[in-house]
């Protein structure tokens, strides 16, 4: 991206307005995790989770190089929602599947044109709003684990697709080249 447009995209940031409905939705920055060998199914995977921050998140657990690294988050809706939302990861690296409420909503045949990238990239991920629930909702994430794969990432955000979208625009239009 040229220097011109990245100017033009941080002005538009910049003066974009500040509004009420920014708050409307949720900021993940916690998960629970595990790493396994690869194949095991999440049922099948023992209950050994670990509380982690997600700029934390370890590139080698128990010995295991290569494998899968699971992310749980768990997070509370007051209502159920009336509007498609949508999960918005500014950095987060090649997955193998992630799940809302037991709902496959990505899955790795979505992240083919990533494999070359050595690094994190950006997703945003619609989400039906009858898979989301009033009370309690399970995010599941599946990732590569070995060490040619970043780990750590920015915060999960979940909320309505009209108010995620803008901010996600922003940030792919300065970040991307």
């Amino acid at each position: 991206m040229s220097y011109a447009r990245r100017c033009i995209a941080l002005i538009l940031l910049l003066l974009a307005p500040a509004t009420q409905a920014q708050i409307e939705w949720l900021h993940l920055h916690q998960a629970e995790f595990q790493v396994s060998l690869p194949g095991l199914d999440y049922e099948a995977l023992p209950d050994v989770w670990q509380r982690v921050e997600l700029s934390r998140v370890p590139a080698e657990e128990d010995g295991i190089t290569v494998g899968d690294l699971w992310l749980r988050f768990g997070f509370v809706l007051d209502a159920p929602p009336q509007r498609m939302h949508a999960l918005r990861f500014d950095r987060i690296g090649p997955v193998k599947s992630i799940h809302v409420n037991g709902n496959l909503v990505h899955d790795e045949g979505s992240d083919r044109p990533y494999f070359h990238v050595r690094g994190t990239v950006s997703r945003f991920i619609s989400v039906p709003p009858d898979l989301l629930r009033a009370g309690e909702n399970t995010l599941l994430i599946r990732k590569h684990h070995g060490t040619a794969f970043r780990h750590a990432m920015t915060e999960v955000q979940v909320g309505p697709v009209e108010l995620l979208r803008p901010g996600y625009d922003r940030y792919t239009l300065l970040v991307n080249d």
